[in-house]
């Protein structure tokens, strides 16, 4: 593993994943952590916040593209277009499956932390 282009090909490749998701997490991350007051409650509430408005989003394109996926069966004539049909139902049921799931979990995570989902969380503002 001493072979210097393997090594360069690897720290462009760690550069790469840094540029594309360490930087943009840490964008969304750090000015919850600024706040200083509740940095906990702030980021287990924004993300309780996002998940509950893209799961919804998430369940509805997954159910489009199962039902698009029905409407290419009936409509298949060969044997090769059934089976991609088929497949792309499947990948629409595991969608659905793994969506579902992951709001659960994360409701049941909620509910044991004691987060209520009823209650609207006050952001601290700076002081004028």
């Amino acid at each position: 593993m001493d072979n210097p282009i393997f090594t360069a090909y690897l720290w462009g490749k760690i550069d790469y994943m840094k540029s594309k998701f360490l930087y943009p997490i840490l964008v969304i991350i750090l000015p919850f952590f600024a706040s200083a007051q509740a940095p906990v409650d702030n980021l287990i509430t924004a993300v309780k916040r996002w998940v509950g408005a893209l799961t919804p989003i998430l369940v509805g394109l997954a159910l489009v593209f199962f039902i698009w996926s029905l409407i290419k069966l009936i409509r298949s004539e060969s044997d090769d277009d059934r089976a991609e049909a088929k497949k792309g139902m499947w990948w629409g049921i595991l969608a659905m499956f793994v969506i579902i799931s992951i709001w659960g979990i994360t409701t049941a995570i909620g509910r044991t932390l004691g987060i209520d989902p009823k209650v609207d969380t006050t952001y601290p503002r700076p002081p004028a």
